[in-house]
């Protein structure tokens, strides 16, 4: 919730000041640059998927698959403050480096 999206903000960050998402590219404008990047942030940033809790009960890791639900139970409260922490960082960044023009 934390090492991750830092991770992927920084190579974001770097895609957006190397002209990846520019918005004078192609018809797409502004709107849709600042969308793209902020969806690619917002990726970045939410907890993940219980696939795998599923996959490892189907194959009958019910051990595996318990230890790894507890792991989940506690990730999904505390992603709530830090969803909302990446998210504000990433409408700034969006604004500050697409929709600003910078």
């Amino acid at each position: 919730l934390v090492l991750l999206p830092a991770a992927g903000f920084a190579l974001t960050w770097l895609a957006m000041r190397g002209g990846l998402f520019d918005p004078r590219s192609g018809e797409s404008g502004r709107g849709r640059a600042g969308l793209r990047a902020l969806v690619v942030l917002l990726e970045w940033s939410v907890p993940s998927a219980q696939t795998a809790v599923v996959v490892m009960a189907t194959l009958e890791f019910h051990a595996l698959a318990k230890r790894m639900a507890s792991v989940y139970l506690t990730m999904y409260p505390i992603s709530i403050a830090s969803l909302t922490l990446w998210t504000s960082l990433g409408l700034y960044l969006v604004d500050k480096y697409i929709w600003a023009g910078a």
